[in-house]
């Protein structure tokens, strides 16, 4: 694959005269089949700029005279990379960027003068003049800003950095202590609660603080003069959010196994919570999702993954290919040790394909080989859809770019119809062999039934 060297230039601004004043500068190697937003990832990765809140612009300057160019497309990239291809001087047309915060991008023009946006002055006037309120420190705790979920900072003048982290600290807070609350008032200024019991005077009540998001605990009656026997079996605040905060600790370990029935066990007898299987399920998904973060956005990483794959694993190959509409469709990768090791190994290549259990399926695709300790010497991953005649092809395919052929190449497989119409249209001079284990299995198959008597 055609690679072409970049220069970088960042930190600086462009003049009048179309030049760009910067003391920072790196460099990149970028694929000539690269996609603009492969590119993108590569460039915040090496100014450690964050895709998801800051915006890059990249140009370059073809002559003096001439007006700048953008990068900001396939079509753009495209034309540049073979503008650089073209051009023997290493060092010509440097990438220049400029990066801008997202609420920075937006204009005077894009908003309405009642929606116009505040400025940086009127901001920080905001905030001083509500300091004093936040900063007001009690004898329970100081005026800290609480920003994550907990139960022991729920008294009087706490101070939440939005309504949320209340509602769910609240709910935490009533099953750890067994008992249950009703909403009596709540809208964006004003949360107030009490309890199910309406003979008990325990009350709760948080409001917002000032012109900002954060809620302040204004008044807390910690009484409880309720029977336990008024708490029901399906507590109303133990949501599969609040249960999936409660266990997400479990899931730390990819090696621990929790699966809903232990969920429902130990909702009950720790916190006397009964809880259905489908609300277990929901749990332990929510759990799952803030310990591992959100399956779609780990999709979108996948470009920075295997660029920063290509950069600490020197020799590495990787490839992802999408459909029209940007979705993934197949990904591989072989890593730089891998591709030197093998001239060391067997020309014996074992592949298979096994399903995969995330929220999208899928099937994982491997390669791997014997080394000479006789020991399993791993070549290439793959991701893709189902064992089909185009997605072995494409993994076969990568596996021959990355690795080449060797003489007396042997594939060894299952007897997939697939496979094998894969094998013969991308390694035509290799033999194709099927597992012993398989042949074992066919055999019994066809041709175990019952035991015959021998003849005499």
């Amino acid at each position: 694959m055609d690679k072409i060297n970049v220069f970088i230039c960042y930190g600086g601004k462009w003049t009048q005269d179309n030049e760009y004043t910067s003391d920072k500068m790196t460099g990149i190697v970028v694929p000539m089949d690269c996609t603009y937003n492969h590119l993108e990832c590569m460039i915040c990765s090496v100014m450690k700029v964050s895709a998801s809140t800051q915006r890059v612009k990249i140009q370059y300057r073809v002559k003096k005279n001439m007006p700048l160019m953008e990068i900001s497309d396939d079509i753009s990239l495209t034309f540049y990379l073979e503008l650089k291809r073209k051009d023997k001087d290493l060092a010509s047309f440097p990438l220049c960027i400029n990066v801008t915060t997202f609420c920075e991008a937006v204009t005077d023009n894009s908003v309405t003068s009642a929606q116009k946006l505040p400025s940086m002055e009127e901001i920080a006037i905001d905030v001083y003049n509500n300091m004093s309120e936040v900063g007001e420190t009690t004898d329970e705790g100081g005026s800290d800003i609480i920003s994550m979920v907990t139960m022991d900072g729920i008294s009087k003048d706490k101070v939440f950095k939005n309504k949320t982290m209340v509602k769910r600290s609240i709910s935490i807070y009533a099953i750890h202590n067994n008992f249950q609350f009703k909403v009596s008032k709540s809208n964006k200024k004003e949360y107030v609660l009490k309890c199910i019991d309406d003979k008990c005077k325990w009350t709760f009540r948080a409001s917002r603080l000032g012109g900002t998001d954060m809620f302040k605990v204004r008044y807390r009656k910690n009484v409880h003069i309720c029977s336990n026997n008024i708490i029901l079996g399906d507590h109303p605040q133990a949501t599969s959010s609040i249960v999936g905060e409660f266990i997400m600790y479990k899931y730390i370990s990819t090696k621990t196994t929790y699966t809903p029935a232990d969920i429902i066990s130990d909702m009950m007898n720790t916190y006397g919570v009964s809880m259905s299987y489908e609300k277990a399920w929901r749990s332990k998904e929510k759990a799952l999702e803030l310990v591992r973060g959100d399956p779609t956005e780990s999709y979108e990483k996948l470009l920075e993954y295997l660029y920063m794959i290509e950069q600490t694993n020197p020799g590495s190959f990787t490839k992802i290919e999408t459909y029209q509409d940007n979705k993934f469709k197949y990904l591989f990768m072989a890593l730089g040790a891998f591709i030197q090791g093998w001239k060391y190994c067997r020309p014996v290549i074992v592949i298979d394909a096994t399903f995969l259990k995330g929220n999208y399926g899928r099937t994982l695709f491997t390669a791997c080989t014997q080394d000479a300790n006789k020991s399993i010497f791993i070549l290439a991953f793959g991701v893709g859809d189902l064992e089909t005649n185009d997605s072995w092809e494409w993994f076969l395919s990568m596996l021959k770019e990355a690795y080449g052929e060797r003489e007396g190449l042997c594939i060894i497989s299952d007897g997939h119809a697939s496979i094998k119409n894969a094998i013969h249209k991308v390694y035509e001079n290799a033999m194709h062999g099927l597992y012993s284990y398989h042949l074992l299995k066919n055999l019994k198959s066809s041709f175990g039934g019952k035991k015959r008597g021998r003849r005499k």
